[in-house]
């Protein structure tokens, strides 16, 4: 009897969420995908997925199912595409710039820019954009500077040229220290000290690492039953970060009101420890992301403090994931191609014929073009975040040179392959081949990921510039050698590697 009624129950439920469907089942009638079992769709698909398994099965599904495709779980419809054709009209488009995905990060990002509604991103991002304009950049390129000189210094120790080791380790606490350094205006805090900020960035990125595509703990309600001492980790993480943020947002709120805003002397006073083995520091004043945030406020932007968190743990936390891995994407690459290493050694010659004694300006980083060409290649070949998505609030319609034009319904929820999308040999010949050239022309530069579209990203002149910085002031100082392990690759939020990012270094004798 009770086997009775679980069966006309379920088939109950399975009609019922046919019927709520069956719209959006009319709509992708031109779009294939794996068979939807009644009530509970693919999800199969997704069980055994691991941050090992998850881009050879995505791979597979792609080869199985095409570039652009359609699967169901219970009554959500996923589009998983890597098609260019179809993505470059979806990123585009003004009408839906809502972003999915990053449930996860929730905690961390709250309703911060990369979390924000479209009806609300458009304010925030002019903001974001205002305070990270040329004039504040040009301020910043001595912050970078100053941090890669540091991380040269520290790298001196793993330079015996036969050696192999994992750089990325070292490449995350610099990077982390230009941004601690830029967006709130603290003092080292990760090289060669362990400040408590940087600490409580690193573990709550290692935390959520640990969570992603973890079926015990991907789920928040699942999390906080199964995981109760991780749960209560990460509050804690978060609480000592916020605490830290808030005191800093009261400590310049407070300056704020005693110096004019526009008076460059009330900019961040921050001191770098040159070389860890002197005493010699190097004072460098600018004007935080927080002043400027602050200054927004004054200016009727109506920022309240909990708004003002959001956004430096975006910032941070979102800087710390991705810079580091694309910087160390890119020194492995380089390592692994001597002659792109000697090219790019030529363009540092040619920019500082004085070798690494020089000083780094915006201007001397933005003749590096052929450097450029290579970060950008490797951004195409190991994207940082091989994951993007979009949920749509209203139907989308599209055209389409293979599955025809179409419509996607409502509430879909897009799921862009961007690691499988940058390997399509219909967008770049020879896509497997490390070939930096590729991006000479500005066709192909703005194909990448991280430019397509009105909600691309707001820190991309930022990005490029400190990782030209970090790569320059390491190349000019030490030949990077193709020792240790390959790459064996994996998603944990981000692009990573099983193996590390194994490398050799040799000090160059000029």
């Amino acid at each position: 009897m009770i086997v009775i009624c679980i069966f006309i129950s379920l088939t109950i439920v399975s009609a019922l969420n046919y019927v709520k469907t069956r719209r959006k089942r009319a709509l992708i009638t031109n779009l294939s995908g794996p068979l939807a079992l009644p009530l509970i769709g693919s999800v199969q698909k997704f069980l055994l997925l691991t941050p090992r398994n998850f881009l050879v099965k995505s791979h597979n599904y792609l080869n199985k199912f095409g570039t652009l495709s359609r699967c169901w779980v219970f009554d959500r419809l996923f589009i998983l595409t890597a098609d260019y054709e179809f993505v470059t009209q979806l990123l585009h488009n003004a009408d839906h710039l809502n972003t999915g995905y990053n449930n996860l990060l929730q905690p961390v990002y709250g309703v911060g820019l990369l979390r924000r509604d479209a009806d609300e991103w458009q304010t925030r991002r002019q903001l974001i954009t205002h305070a990270l304009r040329p004039q504040i950049l040009t301020d910043f390129v001595e912050v970078f500077a100053a941090h890669a000189q540091l991380l040269v210094e520290r790298l001196r120790d793993e330079s015996d040229g036969k050696s192999s080791f994992d750089i990325q380790p070292y490449v995350q606490r610099a990077v982390l220290d230009v941004l601690i350094a830029t967006v709130v205006g603290v003092e080292s805090q990760a090289q060669p000290v362990d400040g408590e900020y940087a600490k409580t960035v690193l573990a709550l990125i290692e935390l959520f690492k640990s969570r992603f595509l973890s079926l015990h703990s991907a789920n928040a309600t699942i999390y906080s039953i199964l995981c109760p001492l991780m749960k209560r980790r990460q509050q804690q993480l978060l609480k000592t970060l916020n605490r830290m943020n808030n005191e800093l947002i009261l400590e310049q709120r407070a300056a704020s009101t005693t110096t004019p805003t526009t008076d460059k002397s009330n900019g961040a006073v921050y001191t770098i420890q040159v070389n860890e083995s002197q005493s010699e520091t190097m004072p460098l004043r600018f004007d935080t992301l927080l002043k400027q945030l602050l200054a927004a406020e004054i200016a009727d932007e109506s920022l309240s403090n909990a708004e003002i968190c959001d956004e430096l743990n975006s910032f941070v936390f979102q800087g710390c994931l991705l810079t580091p891995a694309a910087i160390s994407f890119a020194v492995v690459a380089i390592s692994r191609h001597p002659s792109v290493q000697q090219k790019v050694i030529e363009e540092l010659r040619s920019v500082w014929p004085k070798g690494k004694s020089c000083v780094c300006t915006l201007d001397n980083l933005m003749k590096l073009k052929y450097l450029e060409c290579v970060i950008q290649e490797t951004l195409r070949l190991y994207p940082p975040q091989p994951i993007i998505a979009r949920d749509l609030k209203r139907n989308f319609s599209y055209t389409h040179s293979k599955v025809k034009d179409g419509v996607l319904p409502a509430e879909s929820e897009i799921y862009i392959n961007v690691f499988e999308m940058l390997r399509q040999p219909e967008s770049f010949a020879d896509p497997e081949c490390f070939r930096p050239e590729r991006f000479s022309t500005a066709e192909n530069t703005d194909m990448l990921a991280w430019g397509l579209g009105p909600r691309n990203c707001v820190a991309q002149k930022y990005t490029m510039l400190l990782m030209k910085s970090v790569i320059a002031h390491l190349l000019l100082t030490y030949e990077v050698l193709p020792f240790g392990a390959e790459l064996s690759l994996e998603v944990k939020i981000v692009l990573s590697s099983t193996t590390g990012w194994q490398v050799a270094l040799r000090s160059r004798d000029n």
